[in-house]
């Protein structure tokens, strides 16, 4: 076989793999790895992936609370920098009660986002265009944003 380099699919994964002159080691959904050899062959090996770390908490959460406050030129504004301001806080928050892998605080943050978005905000408007947003999550809610982590 000619050492250049082609791609190739692996249709039962939908992984998309690098085909050598050499054998190519490849680990499938449900963790078994396969050798697959230059010669068109392919072997399940006795190795297997470890098992992607499920995200917890550390125990029985009923309620977090945060608190985003902002003053910009309208109330709009405000309101919207304060919502990001309370799911921001909230992120810092609920990180202190998760156990497992680790979590990218963009995806931390989207999955509370889609909860909050269904919750609400409680929000307060001042006159001089302060927008207070206050962001409660029940057990509920909590439980929901653990499942949006382990991507269910």
């Amino acid at each position: 076989m000619h050492p250049a380099i082609r791609f190739g699919l692996l249709p039962a994964t939908g992984l998309l793999f690098l085909l050598a002159a050499k054998d190519i080691i490849v680990t499938l959904d449900d963790g078994r790895t396969v050798v697959l050899h230059e010669d068109k062959t392919w072997d399940f090996t006795e190795q297997r992936a470890k098992p992607q770390s499920r995200i917890e908490l550390t125990g029985i959460v009923t309620q977090l609370v945060a608190q985003g406050t902002a003053k910009r030129g309208d109330v709009i504004t405000s309101g919207k920098i304060a919502e990001q301001t309370a799911v921001d806080r909230m992120a810092s928050n609920f990180r202190k009660y998760l156990k497992g892998g680790p979590v990218a605080d963009a995806v931390l943050k989207r999955c509370i986002t889609e909860q909050a978005q269904q919750v609400g905000y409680r929000k307060e408007f001042k006159q001089d265009n302060t927008a207070i947003a206050k962001l409660v999550l029940e057990e509920a809610t909590i439980n929901s944003i653990v499942a949006c982590l382990n991507g269910n």
